[in-house]
């Protein structure tokens, strides 16, 4: 007797190659590696590869029991189908119209809960008809049936459409070289039952259902005490493409087909003040691509795009230019702020030519009022209104968390999302990247910095015991642990608080990890963080800076809103410019620093001492016309670089970050990206 293998079943995680820093300091049991300096960018992106094939397994005759309600037991209905939108044909004469993805998923129209699938199945009035005894089936999507030591019920109905013959439920879970189920006679009557299955199921099970010949399958529940619900799944968003056909008064819009689909609805916009005007507004096509003609020129157009099932729409994709690739990028020329008040300002700069964006990243100088323990963050991730601890959503591979932070510059590696909390899981261990969170970077003047306490929440699931959480202080300059010590507690299975006491410093972030030992591959330990508390004991008068917003413009001015701004807090800001490139993205260097009350340390122009500082991505650059010494001093006041006695140029590689620039007596501040 033939068992049917689908292809595509189990979602499983890629392993595709990670760029990771050289920058690593030993975990507790001497031969792991964590990286200890922060990711500056996205360098890979998570996918899914195929999925696990369905085992071969023996099927057996299957008992059967009195049809079972759903109130049987206390027992609640995880998944239920009654193919109601299955409208078209009849038992007689069932529609033969393709109703799959594809990739054998049946479009969203026609099902209650998305992530059903099949081989041969068509709409027969109101149940679903499997048009063959060879290759037909019908599949549940994924579903957890771990509850009540893996006991469930599957109640259906069904009936051959001619003679008689065998009809089949059979189950796979993740991991299981095995299968499980079995078969019951069908006939050309119509027959509800209820099937126990004692202890198969798991967190990752699906249920196929066929038959030796073809047969009509209906009211399909899976049944069990204390399960979890299966919510319907929401329709992806499309990937937005380039453009393409691009000309001065038209473009042709692309985008990457949405499994599930019926339609995809497409806005297409320029900006002023920051604000889409719209030239399109939810224009629906069937297609993958639209072309737009007419439009004016000079003007720089956008376009994003939703997909729709004909019940749910997407999010949106990502926002995609009509602009041809460029080179490389002028840095912004920014000017002062303007509309400055308590409750904001006006960043302004110059407009960038080929630039389809701007980042503008506003920093926070803020005076400690009174000596004692400040909070440099308080951060409970309350903004993550996405993913459960059992069911996580999977952050990019490398990305910043600014979307879930109250403070932008959060980063992680190989993070994941469960409702108010960021989870650490360490499937890339084997490509010698664990998962890492990682904080904004502090930066303070005080003479004598005081010693650093963090309070972290947090418990481990699917950990061995003995499971360590690791927490380090880096230099954000050098990316070296501060003190050489990572510090280590042993975590629980419940959400505690755990206490770490670490040095003082004048600029760091922090880094926290973990490592269970037992977790070879990576597959199965999760860390999941529900709060950072980050003090520093600090001297009235200490000056502490921090990155406050990292905002995204379209034209070249962006209010900044700072409604909470502190008595003494002082605000400052640099432009980057972004556009196409033929390979990716071009980013531009940063503009020079402008200093809200209305000063700016103007980079890249000749003083009257015949000084010329200027910033490039990695380094800043000194000409004088006499000889001069140069030095170069982080936020805190250490020297990173000094050299006497220039004339000529003279330039320093730097590390990313914030810098005071004095050359003879010539003193700039510079940001260096």
């Amino acid at each position: 007797m033939r068992i049917r293998n689908i292809k595509n079943m189990l979602p499983a995680m890629a392993l595709g190659l990670l760029l990771v820093s050289p920058d690593v300091c030993a975990a507790p049991d001497g031969g792991r590696v964590w990286t200890a300096k922060r990711p500056t960018s996205c360098l890979a992106r998570l996918n899914t590869i195929s999925k696990e094939r369905v085992a071969q397994i023996r099927v057996t005759p299957m008992a059967t029991t009195r049809a079972m309600a759903p109130e049987a037991d206390n027992m609640e209905v995880v998944l239920a189908e009654d193919f109601s939108k299955f409208t078209a044909g009849s038992e007689e004469n069932p529609d033969m119209t393709n109703i799959l993805t594809s990739e054998g998923v049946i479009m969203q129209d026609y099902i209650s809960t998305y992530g059903w699938s099949g081989i041969n199945i068509y709409q027969a009035g109101g149940c679903c008809f499997l048009a063959d005894g060879v290759e037909a089936l019908l599949m549940t999507p994924v579903i957890d049936l771990s509850a009540d030591n893996g006991n469930f019920v599957v109640n259906f109905s069904y009936r051959s459409k001619s003679g008689d013959t065998k009809v089949y439920v059979v189950g796979q879970t993740e991991g299981a070289s095995q299968g499980f189920g079995g078969y019951l006679p069908c006939t050309e009557e119509w027959k509800s039952v209820s099937v126990s299955f004692e202890g198969n199921g798991a967190a990752k099970t699906a249920l196929q259902f066929f038959g030796d010949a073809p047969v009509f399958i209906d009211d399909i529940e899976v049944c069990q005490t204390g399960g979890s619900v299966v919510e319907p799944e929401p329709i992806s968003a499309p990937v937005a493409l380039s453009a393409s056909d691009i000309t001065s008064t038209g473009f042709t819009a692309n985008w990457e087909p949405v499994q599930g689909a019926s339609a995809y609805l497409l806005d297409v916009f320029y900006f002023v003040d920051n604000q889409p005007q719209y030239v399109e507004k939810d224009f629906e096509t069937t297609e993958t691509s639209k072309t737009l003609t007419g439009l004016e020129p000079g003007r720089l157009y956008y376009y994003s795009v939703q997909a729709t099932d004909g019940t749910d729409v997407s999010a949106e994709s990502a926002i995609i230019s009509a602009k041809e690739p460029v080179e490389s990028l002028e840095a912004p020329v920014a000017a002062a702020a303007t509309e400055v008040s308590n409750d904001g300002f006006r960043a302004n700069w110059s407009a960038v030519e080929g630039a389809t964006y701007y980042e503008v990243v506003t920093l926070s100088d803020y005076k400690i009022p009174e000596s004692g323990t400040f909070v440099l963050d308080d951060e409970t991730f309350d903004k993550v209104t996405t993913g459960t601890v059992s069911s996580p959503v999977y952050n990019d591979v490398q990305c910043n968390l600014n979307k879930y932070t109250n403070y932008p510059d959060w980063y992680g590696t190989t993070t994941l999302l469960a409702e108010g909390m960021i989870g650490l899981k360490n499937y890339y261990a084997l490509m010698g990247a664990y998962s890492m969170l990682y904080s904004p970077i502090y930066q303070n003047d005080a003479a004598n910095p005081g010693a650093v306490k963090v309070r972290i929440s947090a418990k481990m699931v699917d950990c061995t015991a003995g499971t360590k959480l690791g927490v380090a202080l880096v230099d954000p300059i050098t990316g070296e642990v501060i003190g050489d010590k990572w510090n280590f507690v042993e975590l629980s299975e419940d959400m505690k608080d755990y206490d770490f006491d670490l040095p003082a410093s004048n600029s760091f972030y922090l880094a926290v990890g973990f490592d269970d030992s037992n977790d070879t591959y990576g597959t199965t330990g999760m860390v999941f963080i529900d709060a950072v508390k980050i003090t520093q004991e600090m001297a009235a008068g200490t000056t502490l800076t921090r990155i406050y917003k990292d905002d995204i413009a379209y034209n070249n001015s962006l209010y900044v809103d700072t409604p909470d701004k502190r008595e003494g807090e002082k605000y400052s800001y640099y432009v980057v410019a972004a556009g196409n490139g033929s390979e990716g993205e071009v980013v531009s260097d940063a503009s020079e620093f402008i200093d809200v009350d209305g000063s700016a340390s103007v980079s890249g122009v000749v003083t009257a001492q015949g000084v010329d500082i200027s910033v490039g991505r990695g380094e800043v650059k000194v000409t004088t016309d006499t000889q001069l010494d140069v030095n170069v001093f982080d936020m805190s006041g250490r020297t990173v670089a000094r050299v006497a006695a220039v004339k000529g140029t003279a330039a320093f590689a730097l590390a990313p970050g914030a810098y005071i620039v004095k050359c003879g007596s010539e003193v700039r501040k510079i940001i260096v990206r």
